[in-house]
């Protein structure tokens, strides 16, 4: 027995992006504003903006936005519609997996014949240069036997990648197209050693006449960029398009949204979570909705064995269960760390590493905070906002239950 107990086509609360146009449709709420600017500036060809947000407050799903809008308002706007992700990958690997990518899409056009030959010639190089970036990321290429990553000789899979993108943007206007957008995430998760090095070396890539680049990032990517990277400065749209936190209103509205979408059509959908609870998690979550909807997910999921489907959860059923989760995804922690995350739902509010309060709280050196600070925030045992070029921090939403309601 699944989802259809409560007449659901699917689970309702799937945290997973919006992709589908059907889904954009009916289940985006708000962002109207950001979604002009955004719009406005991609419309043009060479672009390259900044989507700041918390984590979990649906930076992908807007950016899937922006493409179907996009598309349908402009049918000469090539669209990679996968978002790349950046976190693992250095400067040549992020260069072959960019390139593949829009290969990948020409592959699936219907071209004229005169174009045809160019274009499996151009899928051909991608496959090889996505055999040779592989084999990059796996830490070897045949016949070298080489211990560290970064020793790795990626010249030749860099001057391909950058081959390969040539060949697209001198082939997209031959195509009937003025554009192509590409979606690069998670470029502030990328190693701390390799950061500065990996973002200098894709500068110059990225820089297109007939590409534009989208960006997505945790909120203070832009203005650390901008700092730290001189070359960087100008290189980005003036001002990044930043996403506020959904407020609970607006999180109950997307909530109320996907229960009457995902529901069968000939039947009448039962609401398994109680509206307190619902309203409750949203004000615990601070605006995050992938958590919001993957617990109210989980918890739905321990009333399917139950026969009846007037069953339902509340608040008070809850609150044990999400109380020992957070506990088990405690415990799987070091001391240090257990330590800092109770002291910080304890602080009731964010902190910093600098903040004397705090360290005097903890009994830790600024040093040792910023480094658990950091590895805790990579890990999403931390939120991470950046106030005034400063980052602040706050434990993840299982935490602050932990702390009473």
């Amino acid at each position: 027995m699944g989802w259809e107990k409560w007449n659901f086509r699917m689970n309702p609360f799937e945290p997973q992006p919006l992709e589908s146009r059907e889904e954009l449709q009916n289940l985006f709420v708000g962002r109207e504003q950001e979604l002009r600017k955004a719009k406005g500036i991609l419309a043009s060809p060479g672009s390259r903006i900044v989507v700041e947000a918390d984590a979990g407050v649906g930076k992908t799903t807007f950016v899937n936005k922006i493409f179907s809008e996009l598309t349908e308002e402009h049918p000469d706007i090539l669209v990679v519609p996968k978002t790349i992700k950046l976190e693992s990958y250095l400067g040549a690997e992020a260069k072959w997996k960019i390139s593949t990518a829009l290969a990948a899409v020409l592959k699936d056009l219907k071209a004229e014949k005169k174009w045809k030959g160019r274009i499996k010639h151009l899928v051909a190089e991608a496959r090889k240069l996505e055999i040779e970036g592989v084999s990059i990321g796996l830490g070897f290429i045949p016949g070298i036997a080489l211990k560290r990553r970064d020793e790795i000789p990626t010249g030749p899979v860099s001057h391909l990648a950058e081959e390969v993108k040539t060949s697209v943007e001198t082939l997209l206007p031959k195509l009937g197209y003025r554009c192509a957008l590409v979606a690069l995430n998670n470029l502030d998760a990328l190693p701390d050693e390799h950061r500065k090095s990996t973002l200098n070396e894709i500068r110059d890539f990225l820089y297109s006449k007939t590409i534009s680049f989208i960006l997505l990032a945790d909120d203070g990517f832009y203005e650390k960029a901008q700092s730290d990277l001189p070359r960087w400065r100008g290189f980005l749209s003036i001002d990044p398009v930043a996403l506020p936190p959904f407020s609970s209103d607006d999180m109950v509205e997307i909530i109320e949204k996907r229960l009457t979408f995902y529901s069968m059509p000939t039947k009448e959908a039962v609401n398994p979570i109680a509206e307190d609870l619902i309203e409750f998690l949203c004000e615990t979550s601070a605006g995050n909705l992938r958590w919001t909807l993957s617990t109210l997910g989980t918890l739905a999921s321990t009333l399917l064995e139950r026969p009846s489907i007037e069953d339902v959860m509340t608040t008070e059923m809850a609150l044990p269960t999400l109380r020992a989760k957070a506990q088990l995804r405690l415990t799987r922690l070091t001391g240090a760390e257990q330590k800092l995350i109770l002291k910080l739902t304890e602080y009731g509010r964010e902190s910093f590493s600098t903040d004397k309060k705090f360290q005097d709280m903890t009994g830790y050196p600024q040093a040792r905070l910023s480094q658990l600070f950091n590895s805790l925030h990579r890990a999403g045992h931390l939120v991470k906002n950046y106030k005034a070029r400063k980052a602040y921090y706050s434990p993840a939403p299982d935490y602050r239950l932990l702390n009473g309601r």
